[in-house]
């Protein structure tokens, strides 16, 4: 009935409404929503009429879409393809930078450290290097990178590059975006296994309260930062 196929203008449109529409499920760590959409994805994906620019920008967020639904292999092989594809262009240093990150923290979860690290270093870099004012994902970027030190055990690195990502939240005034709780649960759990128990609490407490109170149906990160909370009041005596 659209006639998408000769009316390329819309279907660019409808595109660009389904990737905002993402960009807000993931933005918010919306892991109902996100497990509705992955099958939409999927199908759209499946359609001939798309370009490759169209297909590259909803892959891509298909792959954060696996991630976040914890099916790194799925998520892993989409953001390779999304990857490889964006680097033979060369010029969309957004796009490049996140999948970069996503696809780093994949690796690190899949115990591939070295190569994690690479990739998340080489999203900071580009971050810092083409993308100058992108604050927010700056700030992500440092604070994945952050997350592979904390899962190879360099604890003090870890801290370092959290608290940069913090530093840059506060000073662009970024805290309501749900990736500073996120931040903040990271440092503490680095506060943690340096032994510091006292900054680790009013860390991760802080991320609790943010968790609450700007995304309050997002249980499972809520469960997630009660679980290293306990840890942590154990570890002070406070059964």
């Amino acid at each position: 009935k659209l006639d998408l196929k000769n009316n390329r203008e819309l279907l660019n449109t409808i595109v660009k409404t389904m990737g905002s529409y993402i960009d807000e499920a993931l933005n918010k760590e919306n892991t109902l929503k996100m497990k509705f959409l992955a099958a939409h994805m999927e199908h759209m994906l499946g359609q001939s009429l798309m370009n490759l620019s169209m297909r590259e920008s909803l892959q891509g967020k298909l792959g954060h879409i696996y991630y976040y639904l914890n099916d790194y292999s799925k998520a892993k092989d989409l953001l390779e393809k999304t990857l490889s594809e964006l680097k033979g262009q060369n010029t969309e240093y957004e796009k490049i930078a996140e999948t970069l990150m996503y696809l780093g923290d994949v690796y690190s979860v899949l115990s591939d450290y070295e190569k994690a690290r690479n990739l998340s270093q080489e999203s900071v870099e580009i971050y810092q290097n083409h993308l100058p004012k992108d604050y927010l994902g700056t700030a992500k970027a440092f604070a994945y990178l952050g997350n592979v030190y904390r899962r190879l055990g360099n604890y003090e690195k870890a801290k370092e590059l959290c608290e940069q990502s913090l530093e840059i939240y506060k000073q662009h005034n970024l805290q309501n975006s749900i990736k500073f709780a996120w931040t903040l649960a990271h440092l503490g759990q680095a506060y943690k296994e340096l032994g510091n128990y006292d900054k680790a609490q009013s860390f991760l407490e802080e991320s609790l309260r943010i968790y609450k109170e700007k995304s309050p149906d997002n249980y499972l990160r809520e469960a997630w930062v009660l679980g290293h909370l306990g840890s942590v009041y154990r570890e002070l005596g406070e059964f």
